[in-house]
């Protein structure tokens, strides 16, 4: 990477990360237009078109990010495309994606946490369930994996199990706010049942 593209990608991320869309997209399509063949870049192009609501270029985005991806990284893109369509409300498109992001050769734990998320949100509490428990075996994500966890067995009326999740979350994260909301939801159910 020359240091004229390098500058002009950093000025990307900074946008990026501090969550400015409109500059970010500004940001983007300049470096689009110099440098066409950067999968990344067609990424960031695609989440700040889904931030924007402009699905239909959000997708076309994705799909050119997929197309120039190299194999280790296409899991990345998958992902994005389930975020995309989670936020148009298609979550059977949704879960599609993330199952193949979780079935490529890109392995990050937070696909597993995007896949039983998707799952658990259509009712699916098995397969969700099973997703989560793979993303604690990795030990990367398992604040999030036990919250969620612990959210799916809350909803199946399990709450002596959600409440142990919510805990291990905290072991992992002390200061994790939904985990704690979480474990104050779950004393508080045992208190009113002791009353």
């Amino acid at each position: 990477m020359t240091e004229a593209e390098s500058n002009l990608w950093q000025k990307v991320m900074s946008h990026w990360h501090q969550g400015h869309p409109a500059s970010t997209l500004e940001c983007v399509d300049e470096y689009i237009a110099e440098y066409p063949d950067n999968d990344l870049a067609f990424m960031v192009l695609g989440e700040t078109l889904i931030d924007l609501a402009r699905y239909d270029k959000a997708k076309i985005a994705l799909e050119k990010a997929i197309k120039l991806c190299p194999k280790n990284r296409a899991g990345l893109a998958f992902a994005r495309m389930g975020h995309l369509y989670v936020e148009k409300g298609n979550f059977s498109a949704a879960e599609k994606w993330y199952l193949k992001a979780v079935k490529s050769r890109d392995r990050r734990p937070q696909f597993l946490i995007y896949a039983g998320n998707i799952l658990a949100k259509r009712g699916k509490f098995t397969e969700a369930k099973r997703y989560y428990r793979r993303a604690i075996k990795s030990n990367e994500v398992c604040d999030e994996a036990y919250l969620n966890l612990g959210y799916v067995l809350r909803a199946e009326g399990k709450y002596q199990e959600a409440l142990e999740c919510f805990e291990k979350a905290l072991e992992h994260a002390p200061k994790y706010i939904l985990a704690k909301e979480a474990k104050r939801d779950m004393l508080e159910l045992f208190e009113l049942r002791e009353q």
